[in-house]
């Protein structure tokens, strides 16, 4: 077994394909590294609007909890926020 595999490593169609595999996968990589590189500006962009837009959905739920009588609103009639009870 050890034998053939030598051969084979030895042969020159092998040491050939080896070379040409070898070069293929370089070129794929560097190909796409630069497409990478090229990309990310764009997915980089993408996240911070897709985070503001996030950011901007829940400051305005927040807005309108602060609106709501009793809470924070600037209606100091704390005492009727829940309601009165009867009998008092």
């Amino acid at each position: 077994m050890v034998k053939l595999g030598r051969k084979a490593v030895e042969n020159p169609a092998v040491q050939q394909a080896t070379h040409t595999a070898t070069a293929k996968a370089a070129e794929l990589s560097k190909a796409a590294g630069q497409k990478a590189s090229q990309r990310l500006p764009k997915i980089t962009q993408t996240a911070k609007s897709s985070a503001s837009k996030a950011k901007s959905g829940a400051s305005k739920v927040r807005g309108q909890l602060d609106r709501k009588p009793g809470r924070h609103s600037g209606d100091d009639d704390s005492a009727n926020a829940n309601g009165t009870r009867p009998g008092d």
